[in-house]
C-alpha cells in the first residue's frame, strides 16, 4: 500500500482525443493468432432474453452490434453498461458482428448529477488512481484503480449547472470507499451518461488522485 497524498489532479482533454473504445489484449496478425478485445459496451436483450451488445464508437462514428455465439443469458438489465472481453468470429456488415465472448461483467454506470457546489463538497472524496478516460457517444468511460478490500465502493460524477463556460464541461469525480478496510489497489471501470455530451469542445475532470511521490 502506498501512502495517500491528497492532491487534486486537473485533467483537460479535447473530446475528440479521449482515447479508444477498444483495447487489443493479444494479437499477432502475421501468424494468424486470435485477436482479443476489451470494450465497455451497452447491453441489450433479444425477445428470448439472450444478450447482445452495442459498441458505441469514438468520434461520433455510430455503433456496432455484437452478437455472442453461442447465445447467452445473464442477469444483466437492458441498457446496462458492461465490460466484455471477446474475439470476432465474423463481420456481417459495418454495423454487426458475431463474437466469441470470454468475459462479461456489469460496471458502475449512472447519469451525471447536476447539483450545488455545497452538495459536491459534502460528498466523500477518497483517493483513486485514474488510468484513462474516453468518450463514446454520450458516455464518459473511466478506467481507474481504488484501494479495495471487501466493502463495495461508490463513484459519482457531478457538475454544477451554473458553470461559467459554454464549450467546456467541468465535472467532479468523487469516490466514497464506504468505510472499506485498507486493501489492495484494484482496477475497475465506470461509465457515466452525459446528456448533450457532444456539444462541448473539451472536458475538465477534477478528482482526488493518489500521488506516488
Amino acid at each position: 500500500m502506498k501512502p495517500s497524498h491528497k492532491t487534486t489532479l486537473l485533467l483537460t482533454a479535447l473530446l475528440i482525443a479521449l482515447g479508444l473504445n477498444s483495447c487489443n489484449l493479444n494479437s499477432d496478425p502475421d501468424n494468424g493468432a486470435i485477436m482479443f478485445y476489451a470494450d465497455i459496451v451497452s447491453s441489450h436483450l433479444q425477445p428470448d432474453s439472450t444478450l447482445y451488445f452495442e459498441q458505441i464508437l469514438t468520434n461520433d462514428r455510430g455503433s456496432v452490434m455484437l452478437y455472442p455465439s453461442p447465445a447467452i443469458k445473464a442477469p444483466i438489465s437492458e441498457g446496462a453498461r458492461t465490460f466484455i472481453q471477446y474475439s470476432i468470429l465474423s463481420k456481417e456488415s459495418e454495423e454487426a458482428m458475431t463474437i466469441a465472448l470470454y468475459q462479461v461483467s456489469t460496471i458502475r454506470h449512472d447519469t451525471i448529477v447536476a447539483t450545488s457546489p455545497d452538495t459536491i463538497e459534502a460528498y466523500p472524496n477518497h483517493p483513486l488512481q485514474l488510468n484513462t478516460l474516453w468518450r463514446t457517444g454520450n458516455y464518459l468511460n473511466l478506467d481507474f484503480s481504488i484501494e479495495f478490500y471487501i466493502t463495495p465502493h461508490r463513484m459519482e460524477l457531478f457538475y454544477s449547472p451554473t458553470q461559467a463556460s459554454s464549450d467546456t464541461l467541468d465535472v467532479i469525480l468523487r469516490h466514497d470507499n464506504n468505510g472499506d478496510a485498507v486493501g489492495y489497489w484494484t482496477q475497475t471501470f465506470a461509465s457515466f451518461y452525459i446528456p448533450d455530451f457532444n456539444k462541448y469542445k473539451a472536458l475538465r475532470l477534477y478528482a482526488n488522485m493518489e500521488n506516488s511521490a
